[in-house]
């Protein structure tokens, strides 16, 4: 028997409906970008407090930038069709039944 590994899809991100893997996702760069900037800050001068500090704010701002992000893309993405004939993703019976 050979093992299934399970590898990441498209389908994640287009199921995402409370944001949650794009908050994922922007809070790791957020992390990485603010502790890299403001690591370099504090090699500067920067008291140690406010650095630990800016890279909480910065991590958390962009966590929640990418948690609304993945909410409007998902609901961007269930829109209704533009053709009548095509029922709504959404819909549990389509129109007629």
């Amino acid at each position: 028997m050979k093992p299934h590994l399970h590898r990441g899809s498209t389908h994640q991100w287009l199921d995402d409906s409370c944001g949650c893997a794009m908050g994922a996702l922007f809070t790791g760069v957020g992390l990485f970008a603010s502790a890299t900037y403001y690591g370099w800050q504090y090699w500067r001068g920067l008291a140690l407090s406010t650095t630990v500090f800016r890279v909480f704010l910065a991590t958390f701002l962009a966590a929640s930038a990418g948690k609304v992000i993945g909410i409007l893309r998902y609901r961007m993405g269930r829109r209704p069709s533009a053709s009548p004939l095509l029922p709504h993703p959404l819909d549990p019976l389509p129109k007629g039944e």
